[in-house]
């Protein structure tokens, strides 16, 4: 399944609902006519740790990565996880780093957001309390970024260090939560 577009990863965040214990959700974004996945895997009594991915549209690895982490099981049971696979669907369609409001939203979360999506996430988590908070971005300097006229997936379907850039965040998430004191 190719996931060039939004629609298509979140299809495949979709699919897993029946081959994994994940709760897939839609969080209407505040003020526009679109939504945002909001994943939840494990018990919500365990210590909570939040991921999200995508909030530049430019940076398709991190959605990628964190598909490849729960699509591959390889999440520490050890904890729950509410998971953003894409924080900025426009952007991550139009392969840009702002939204379709020309908003960098990464800049919007602050005194209780001022985009769309930051209000939507703000919103959904204001009750939760996480042991940790991942952010992942991609740096766009290599070839694995925007090459004129090819998607990110064309890429990958061609370019094994594209693929590798994706093992290589996924890879870097669970040294993170690895390396954090459990709580007792």
């Amino acid at each position: 399944m190719d996931i060039g577009t939004y629609r298509d990863l979140s299809a495949r965040w979709k699919s897993m609902r029946a081959t994994h214990d994940v709760t897939v959700r839609e969080v209407a974004c505040v003020g526009a006519p679109r939504t945002l996945l909001c994943v939840e895997i494990g018990d919500r009594t365990q210590s909570q740790i939040t991921i999200a991915a995508g909030v530049h549209g430019d940076e398709p690895t991190g959605p990628l990565a964190l598909l490849h982490l729960v699509e591959n099981r390889l999440v520490d049971p050890r904890y729950a996880y509410r998971l953003w696979p894409c924080l900025n669907p426009t952007g991550y369609d139009a392969g840009t780093r702002e939204s379709i409001d020309g908003i960098d939203i990464r800049r919007t979360f602050g005194r209780g957001g001022s985009s769309p999506e930051a209000k939507a996430v703000i919103m959904a988590n204001r009750d939760l309390k996480f042991v940790l908070a991942i952010d992942i971005h991609e740096n766009c300097e290599g070839e694995t970024c925007g090459e004129a006229g090819l998607t990110f997936t064309s890429l990958l379907a061609r370019n094994a260090a594209a693929r590798a850039v994706v093992c290589e965040h996924a890879e870097a998430v669970q040294a993170a939560i690895a390396q954090m004191m459990i709580p007792e």
